[in-house]
């Protein structure tokens, strides 16, 4: 982008960290196309930044492969925070994260080489002083667990659900695990508009297709509670 690129020209970008530390009014007011409008969209966004969820700034840390999937992979498994994902590179375990599936011994390495690095550590703690997320949101469990056995993936685009992981959310929350492919053990799609190749293998594999008015009538659906049985009294 041309903000990112005129920042390394002036030299006063050079590490991730640099971007909460820079005085966008002073280094920018002289540069073309920045004016005080972009200037403070700018500083806005920056501020903004701070409070983006723990996965997204684990994949901005630059750690090699690791993108938004693995990220989210990782916390699945129980290391959403910085400080167990450190505690497992500062142990070496690479048979903790291989143990996670879709994670080979290569990336397991990969993650804990790079987070082992000292320009990592340097860059990490500067994120945790500038007040960035480092540690994921539990996620809600409710009691109601109707999901529990259930394999879900979605597709499509939703009326209620922006971004359509919020779906998915609520699968979890009651109980049911999420995969982003139909595959012969996928129980349920929930299919919104434009399905794709995920509803047409769903179709084919006889996988259970759930629309959005359904699964919302699933969501608020009430534990029916059976009467208490009472003795006569004559």
């Amino acid at each position: 982008p041309e903000t990112i690129g005129t920042l390394i020209d002036l030299g006063v970008l050079n590490d991730v960290d640099d971007i909460y530390r820079i005085d966008y009014p002073k280094v920018l007011a002289d540069q073309p196309g920045f004016g005080e409008r972009k200037i403070a969209l700018i500083v806005s966004g920056v501020q903004a930044s701070k409070t983006r969820p723990f996965e997204t700034v684990l994949v901005s840390l630059g750690i090699p492969e690791l993108g938004k999937k693995g990220a989210q992979l990782l916390i699945d498994a129980g290391l959403d925070s910085m400080e167990k994902l450190l505690a497992v590179a500062d142990t070496d375990d690479v048979e903790r994260l291989v143990a996670i599936k879709q994670i080979g011994e290569r990336s397991a390495r990969l993650y804990i080489d790079a987070l082992n690095e000292e320009a990592m550590r340097r860059r990490i703690a500067a994120l945790t002083e500038e007040g960035l997320i480092m540690a994921a949101e539990p996620k809600e469990v409710l009691a109601d667990q109707r999901f529990t056995g259930q394999v879900w993936c979605v597709t499509g685009s939703f009326e209620h659900f922006n971004p359509r992981s919020k779906a998915m959310d609520e699968v979890e929350r009651r109980g049911g695990r999420t995969v982003s492919s139909v595959t012969t053990k996928t129980t349920h799609l929930l299919a919104g508009t434009g399905g794709g190749s995920k509803l047409k293998k769903a179709q084919e594999l006889g996988t259970t297709i759930v629309d959005e008015e359904t699964f919302i009538s699933l969501l608020n659906e009430e534990e029916q509670t059976a009467p208490s049985e009472q003795g006569e009294l004559f």
